[in-house]
């Protein structure tokens, strides 16, 4: 369940939706109500006084395949004051589209809370400049590593669109490859039959500790 939050800053006031890292919160869709390319912000808060890990906060456009994940590892907080983020989420064209954002559950659950969204109109010039940029594939020539273990610290992983997840971010970037490491070279998370491979929990416990 989602808790409504009043806010003021030195520049604006409102009211943020917000859950800690133990509750099961439903995704929510926010109305746009606008047409056009936009450059698109999302604000929110790290609580640090809640000694309540590290939010993530997970935000899509309606059509979109899969969330875009903000993991904020530590907050700007200080003893007498508290602070609201906000941060670059995407270049779009809204029309018809609505912004949804959904909270980590379960056991790895995160805390979130969700202050605000800002919208900018793009001009002509910007909009083309965007669309040629994304259409050009011939710079896509990095190759990323996505280590075999640490994004299952990150939050939960369940279904596919989870996995979809760890490789949203690179949709419009240089990015033309993924190596994705299954786990630790011959060991494995999982029961496997692979001549050579040994699957982790078959090792003794000091084994693991390598």
């Amino acid at each position: 369940m989602w808790q409504l939050i009043t806010y003021q800053t030195e520049k604006l006031k409102g009211t943020m939706v917000g859950a800690s890292s133990i509750i099961n919160a439903l995704d929510l869709t926010i109305p746009l109500d606008v047409s056009g390319w936009h450059r698109i912000y999302i604000a929110y808060w790290n609580p640090s006084h809640l000694y309540n890990d590290d939010p993530i906060i997970k935000v899509t456009l309606s059509d979109q395949p899969a969330f875009r994940i903000f993991h904020e590892r530590e907050s700007a907080d200080r003893q007498n004051s508290t602070f609201l983020r906000e941060v670059f989420f995407d270049y779009a064209d809204l029309t018809g589209r609505n912004l949804i954002i959904s909270k980590s559950n379960g056991i790895l659950g995160k805390q979130m809370f969700f202050a605000y969204v800002k919208l900018v109109p793009m001009n002509d010039e910007e909009v083309v400049q965007v669309t040629k940029d994304r259409s050009d594939t011939s710079a896509r020539k990095l190759v990323v590593s996505i280590d075999g273990a640490s994004y299952f610290h990150l939050c939960e992983f369940n279904d596919p669109d989870d996995i979809l997840s760890l490789v949203e971010p690179y949709r419009h970037s240089d990015v033309g490859r993924v190596l994705w490491a299954v786990c630790y070279g011959a060991k494995t998370n999982y029961p496997t039959t692979v001549a050579g491979a040994r699957f982790r929990a078959e090792d003794a416990w000091p084994a693991i500790l390598d």
